[in-house]
């Protein structure tokens, strides 16, 4: 609370008293609020964690091993490693659409294939499409830099007391042209019967790694076949459910007249 105090100088020794005395009520708020405010940032925002990673590179073994993510054609009833299947025409593919670029594959690394029991390790993703006019997502996994390398968690590494490490790879591809997940399983462990796999390691593909020499590596060295996963609507609406909505923004430039849109920079 401020007091208001009117001086008029005369030329002469004076001295002036200040009431500085007022409502302290106040003091002390701001230390509060301080207070208030980090506990309630502590409630919603995970506290800072240094986790240190330990980097695995792809083994040569796997040099010339192809992966196929094949999507279902419902009106042929087969699977290809098309981006058409997934719903996409050819111009958004030729276009490399803004669509097309907002999907992606999703790679999960789990410590086992049991529903209720494995817990995820780590996730990857694959974003930068090859896009190519034969086999649009058939992958030579060797020479996709966003795949070659896997970051795993040391404290998970420090469980292990052996060399080799087996863990379960899950596939999952985001399609932003209709914003849903589509799941994959393995074709290797399809027995000709139905789609919808009853044995949960059939939606898993094994890898290892080794602490030693610091290389990962699938089991199959020739082909990896991903097949989409139809015939479930239950279990693929409870994928979708997992998702969480967010919405899609961008950035708002300045005029062109201020601003370089090819070089991206401003007008002096």
């Amino acid at each position: 609370m401020l007091k208001k105090e009117k001086i008029r100088f005369t030329g002469n020794d004076i001295n002036i008293k200040i009431n500085i005395g007022g409502n302290n009520a106040f003091y002390g708020y701001n230390q509060s609020i301080e207070n208030f405010v980090r506990d309630q940032s502590q409630q919603s925002i995970n506290e800072p964690t240094d986790v240190e990673v330990v980097r695995f590179a792809l083994d040569e073994i796997n040099q010339n091993t192809k992966l196929f993510f094949e999507f279902y054609d419902g009106e042929e009833e087969t699977h290809a490693p098309s981006f058409e299947n997934a719903g996409f025409t050819k111009e958004e593919i030729i276009s490399y659409s803004e669509q097309l670029r907002n999907s992606f594959f999703s790679i999960d690394l789990y410590d086992g294939f049991e529903l209720y029991s494995s817990e995820k390790v780590v996730s990857k993703y694959y974003t930068k499409f090859n896009i190519v006019e034969e086999d649009q997502t058939k992958l030579d996994i060797y020479n996709v830099n966003q795949l070659k390398h896997l970051l795993i968690p040391k404290s998970f590494l420090d469980e292990f007391f052996e060399d080799t490490i087996t863990l379960y790879v899950r596939f999952f591809f985001y399609n932003a042209k209709f914003g849903f997940l589509t799941p994959f399983y393995n074709a290797e462990y399809h027995d000709g019967s139905d789609y919808t796999t009853s044995s949960p390691i059939r939606m898993y593909f094994k890898i290892t790694l080794n602490k030693n020499t610091k290389k990962w590596r699938f089991e199959e060295t020739n082909e990896i076949i991903a097949k989409e996963l139809i015939g479930n609507e239950n279990y693929r609406e409870r994928i979708d459910e997992s998702l969480d909505s967010v919405d899609v923004k961008r950035q708002n430039y300045p005029p062109k007249s201020y601003f370089d849109w090819e070089n991206q920079t401003y007008f002096a």
